[in-house]
């Protein structure tokens, strides 16, 4: 059995790229995969998105209030 590959994703007004980016990962070769979304809070429609076409596919977390350690995190992907 293959082991469990998570991807997280932090959003923030992420819509112009969301939809390809979860899109491609659920259509990669390697199956065991989870999708954790994390949304900052966002304005845009990111949340419509996700919700609208991949609500069954991918978790996601809301946060009202973007928490410091999200910011860490997305820094850190970011930038190593």
């Amino acid at each position: 059995m293959e082991k469990l590959v998570s991807v997280a994703i932090v959003n923030w007004n992420g819509e112009k790229y969301l939809y390809k980016c979860i899109d491609s990962l659920l259509n990669q070769n390697y199956k065991n995969i989870e999708i954790i979304i994390i949304d900052n809070d966002s304005t845009d429609s990111s949340v419509k998105i996700i919700e609208d076409n991949f609500k069954e596919k991918v978790v996601l977390f809301k946060n009202k209030k973007p928490k410091r350690y999200t910011y860490f995190v997305s820094f850190w992907f970011l930038y190593f």
